[in-house]
């Protein structure tokens, strides 16, 4: 799938005008929180989404998500990987995909999640929390790296 069949089935699924900024990059407004970016690498061989959460200033604040985010992306069955944008001091929530997975579906399905897990960071962070308490727990995996036991 192309990007701009891509971003004609995205309008269509989610019922919003989706008009690209270049030929390779749209970005979605959600609910005046948070946007989120969709750009094709210039060889069209990597989808690369990314959701700008929140600002996040120096300080033991900022120290204290950075932990909790790299804890969460420890898990085995995460969708995606946190970040860091330093330009806007922004924490951020990304996955890519390469061109030959390119799928509507499977698209619209990452959109829809990595919308949720912005907004469960956004909500922990309005709490004065560093992350969402479920984004470090999982019961299914071992505690140890490689499931090496004690």
């Amino acid at each position: 799938m192309k990007f701009d069949e891509l971003v004609k089935y995205l309008s269509e699924q989610l019922d919003i005008e989706l008009e690209p900024e270049t030929d390779d990059n749209i970005t979605i407004e959600i609910d005046d929180q948070f946007r989120i970016q969709l750009e094709m690498d210039r060889g069209n061989q990597c989808l690369f989404i990314i959701a700008f959460i929140q600002d996040l200033y120096p300080g033991k604040f900022r120290e204290n998500v950075f932990l909790h985010a790299l804890k969460a992306n420890h898990l085995p069955e995460r969708s995606g990987s946190f970040g860091f944008y330093y330009e806007e001091n922004k924490i951020t929530f990304h996955r890519f995909f390469p061109s030959l997975d390119l799928n509507g579906e499977v698209i619209l399905s990452f959109l829809t999640e990595i919308i949720y897990v912005a907004k469960s960071w956004r909500a922990a962070f309005d709490n004065g929390r560093p992350g969402p308490d479920e984004a470090i727990t999982n019961k299914d995996h071992a505690s140890k790296p490689f499931g090496l036991k004690p």
